[in-house]
């Protein structure tokens, strides 16, 4: 007759036996009440507290997708704008509009009294942007503003000139060639009577440069004309 020991230390001969040994986890030498039974078979882990088994979560595959956080779609867009941006040019103006003639040389009110001048404007203008911007032209509008200052009414246009301008490379490119120009109208005569005056300055009239911001292309500057000093008459001839 086998004692309960002997038969303990016997290699399993049931095939079932071998399958579930090798499929339990091991969680060490099992306490003396649990060891196995006569037939060979396991007994129930009775009693065990399975919340001592640490559960590990499955990890994440290597080509799982990363989560954006907010923003990223527009900060995304505004890259792309900034690359389209900086393929093109940009005209700025880096001076107010100056004026020339043949009386009071140069200023930045234009002439101050009524009467017969010649007259000419200057500006110059900067390319800030990332490209060359192309020969182009500006253009040079005055207007009777007596009636309503800023409007740019036609009916108030007194003198248009176009002045072109050369090509001029970017600022990003130092020592490539000129970033700069000086815009000159030529000399014109006329006569300005007593009154308010507005001139502008529109850079790029015909959109031939490409540039990162269209909407700073327009300067503007008005001035007051006085009437003419009129002598006082000789009191010999009023007699």
């Amino acid at each position: 007759m086998q004692t309960f020991t002997q038969q303990q230390h016997q290699p399993q001969k049931s095939g079932a036996s071998h399958l579930a040994r090798a499929t339990m986890p091991t969680l060490g030498p099992a306490p003396r009440e649990h060891k196995a039974g006569l037939n060979g078979t396991a007994s129930p882990l009775v009693g065990h507290n399975f919340s001592q088994i640490p559960i590990h979560p499955p990890l994440a595959p290597p080509h799982s997708v990363l989560q954006r956080q907010p923003g990223d779609v527009d900060a995304s867009k505004n890259r792309s704008s900034v690359t389209e941006a900086n393929t093109k040019a940009e005209l700025e103006f880096h001076s107010t509009i100056a004026f020339k003639n043949t009386t009071s040389g140069s200023s930045s009110t234009g002439p101050s009294e009524e009467g017969f001048t010649g007259l000419q404007m200057q500006w110059t203008v900067w390319n800030s942007g990332w490209a060359t911007a192309p020969e182009h032209v500006d253009r040079v509008t005055m207007y009777q503003a007596d009636r309503c200052s800023g409007c740019r009414d036609e009916q108030d246009e007194i003198l248009r000139m176009e002045v072109p301008a050369p090509a001029t490379v970017p600022i990003t490119q130092a020592g490539a060639g000129e970033f700069r120009y000086e815009g000159i109208s030529p000399m014109v005569g006329m006569t300005l009577h007593a009154g308010h005056y507005d001139v502008y300055v529109d850079l790029d009239v015909h959109d031939e440069v490409e540039e990162i911001n269209e909407d700073n292309n327009t300067i503007f500057t008005t001035f007051f004309v006085k009437p003419r000093h009129q002598p006082e008459p000789d009191p010999e001839e009023a007699e």
